[in-house]
């Protein structure tokens, strides 16, 4: 089973403007998705310590459907670029 591609999944950037519609593919050996493009958030507004994410059902409000921590912590300076690349963002199911 695969969620719909482009997936309704939107991430939540703190750092960023809003939330971007990302691209997951299929569920590997049944237990985790993966986003199969690459996620940039562009410029972050702020300067914060990154260590999860989170994917949502919807641009804005809706429901949040999974989260997870990235693979270390990431720090960012107000006008890095936020982005992850193909297989970064990885959520575990079932």
């Amino acid at each position: 089973m695969a969620p719909p591609s482009p997936a309704p999944f939107s991430l939540n950037c703190g750092l960023c403007t809003g939330r971007l519609a990302a691209t997951y593919g299929a569920i590997s050996r049944n237990t985790s998705i993966a986003n199969s493009a690459e996620v940039d958030f562009g410029a972050a507004a702020g300067s914060e310590t990154v260590s999860h994410f989170a994917i949502f059902d919807a641009a804005s409000g809706g429901n949040m459907l999974g989260s997870n921590a990235l693979a270390s912590s990431q720090t960012v300076v107000a006008g890095n670029l936020v982005k992850f690349a193909v297989g970064a963002l990885t959520i575990t199911v079932g």
